[in-house]
């Protein structure tokens, strides 16, 4: 909050305002000069645009959404304590196994920012919500998983599989959207 607070008076709107000279655009580097997709924050001041994103019901979903799938990601900080209590696997050996978790996670952003671009904003609504439903079965099934009776094998194998699955449904969510909304939402804003 401090810095925040700090930030809002001391960070200047350009380089120009501290006697540094603009440096020259390279060729796609921005639109700033494209007057077909004027953007509504570009001719406010830093001031003006952190208030439109307080007024703003859509800037708060996200803040929200994002508080939410924060606790969701920090799932994966518990799993190598699921994993020891209900495998019995070694500390170092349930750390070693959980790595499906960010393995899956690294995928489905790869993956994810290729398949998101190609989307409408209304299929995205789609597909992040059922992405959100996969996961959520995703933590069903390790719930029930230990009142199975299975291998204790099989059992591994299914429970890996779905932390798997969890982190390639759980990224995306978590990661795509909150960019690409900061950077159409906020314009030259956005950081």
């Amino acid at each position: 909050g401090i810095f925040a607070t700090l930030l809002f008076f001391y960070l200047k709107q350009s380089p120009t305002d501290v006697g540094l000279q603009v440096m020259p655009s390279v060729d796609g580097d921005d639109d700033s000069d494209n007057p077909k997709n004027p953007h509504h924050l570009d001719n406010t001041t830093l001031g003006e645009a952190l208030t439109s994103f307080i007024q703003s019901p859509r800037f708060w979903l996200v803040c929200i959404s994002i508080m939410c799938l924060t606790i969701l990601m920090a799932f994966q900080s518990f799993i190598p304590i699921y994993l020891k209590e209900i495998f019995n696997l070694s500390p170092g050996k349930a750390g070693i196994a959980s790595s499906v978790f960010p393995l899956g996670s690294m995928f489905s952003v790869l993956v994810g920012g290729f398949v998101f671009d190609r989307l409408t904003k209304k299929k995205r609504v789609f597909v992040l919500g059922a992405m959100m439903t996969l996961a959520t079965a995703c933590i069903a099934v390790l719930l029930v998983l230990p009142n199975q009776n299975l291998q204790d094998n099989n059992m591994l194998w299914i429970a890996l599989s779905m932390i798997m699955v969890y982190g390639l449904m759980i990224a995306p969510c978590y990661m795509i959207p909150m960019s690409v909304f900061s950077v159409d939402f906020g314009g030259k804003h956005c950081g």
